[in-house]
């Protein structure tokens, strides 16, 4: 720990047992007056974190100090808005213009600034990382294999963001990133994220909408006719049979059923009814065997890693979990899984 945390731990600890002293005295108003003018100074500092700990301190102290309160969440608010530069705001204008001032402050400040060199891999093909990143300088340069070979798709440049699909929908990076050049950006974690979500409900939705309105990597990949899935898929209405694999050797299969939506040689898709949207990134990565029925009435185990789940009905809460098999299956295992299937 450095010599300026160490400074401030005790700096916050003095604080602590001057309001604890003053409310054993009873004296709920000098709290009162003593946390306000604590947090107020905090806020002016650019210390956040301790100025919007004290004003929760005071609020739990003393609910009806409604004037002290409102103070000093104008004076963060204020502090926040002016920690931001006129620069800044200039580079993310449509976002700032998309969302409400203090969502777009409360995004900003929660994030974390990351320095890329050139040539520095951001995030991999892939990857269980759900992860937004704000590109504030330099360019970034979007791939993915197909084979052996690294196919660019397109340059990111600044005020641009990357990571919407892992980040909202539940996959691994579909995509690559690459700095070009030296590269600044703001990465946004999912559970810091999830954090600001009680004070701001709408934000993950309008945050959402922004970034799929300006990214068209998928467009993209169509008109370049690259389509990542090269194997035929199959639309096929069964119920199959599954083992979720635990991380853990010695923990138990986790068997279920599901309804197989299609299938091709390289993985299957099926539809799972899930509750709670977080829960369904616990799946990401994890290992699964489908026993698939063949036409010569054996059973088939086939297994694979789920790399996405995207919702396919919200009323209902259905999901599609997508399948890739650690081993491709051959052209006659497929055809006596289809014909078994009536296909």
């Amino acid at each position: 720990m450095s010599d300026l945390q160490n400074k401030a731990k005790l700096h916050q600890r003095d604080i602590d047992a001057q309001i604890e002293q003053l409310l054993q005295d009873k004296n709920i108003a000098g709290a009162t007056e003593f946390i306000a003018e604590k947090a107020v100074n905090a806020a002016m500092e650019k210390d956040f974190v301790t100025a919007e700990n004290l004003r929760d301190r005071l609020l739990a102290v003393n609910p009806n100090a409604l004037f002290e309160i409102i103070r000093v969440n104008e004076v963060i608010d204020e502090e926040k808005s002016n920690a931001i530069s006129k620069h800044y705001i200039s580079l993310w204008q449509q976002l700032y213009d998309f969302l409400e001032i203090d969502a777009f402050n409360a995004l900003y400040h929660c994030q974390r600034f990351d320095d890329y060199q050139a040539d520095e891999v951001i995030a991999r093909q892939g990857d269980l990382d759900s992860t937004l990143y704000f590109i504030n300088e330099g360019r970034v340069a979007l791939t993915y294999r197909q084979g052996k070979k690294e196919v660019f798709i397109k340059q990111m440049n600044p005020g641009e963001i990357i990571g919407a699909g892992p980040f909202f929908d539940v996959s691994v990076w579909t995509v690559s990133l690459v700095a070009m050049t030296a590269v600044k950006a703001q990465v946004l974690e999912r559970d810091v994220f999830l954090k600001l979500l009680p004070q701001y409900p709408g934000l993950e939705t309008s945050l959402a909408d922004y970034c799929r309105r300006s990214d068209n990597t998928t467009e993209l990949l169509q008109k370049m006719q690259e389509n990542r899935r090269q194997d035929t898929r199959y639309p096929v209405q069964m119920v199959l049979v599954n083992s979720l694999l635990s991380n853990n050797e010695s923990s138990p299969r986790q068997q279920f059923k599901a309804q197989l939506d299609d299938i091709s040689l390289g993985g299957l898709s099926l539809s799972i009814r899930i509750t709670q949207k977080e829960k369904t990134r616990l799946l990401l990565g994890r290992c699964i065997v489908s026993f698939l029925p063949l036409a010569t009435d054996k059973v088939q185990e086939r297994n694979g890693e789920i790399v996405g789940v995207t919702l396919h009905d919200y009323m209902e809460r259905n999901y599609s979990v997508h399948v890739r098999f650690d081993q491709p299956m051959s052209e006659e295992e497929l055809k006596s899984i289809l014909l078994q299937a009536g296909k």
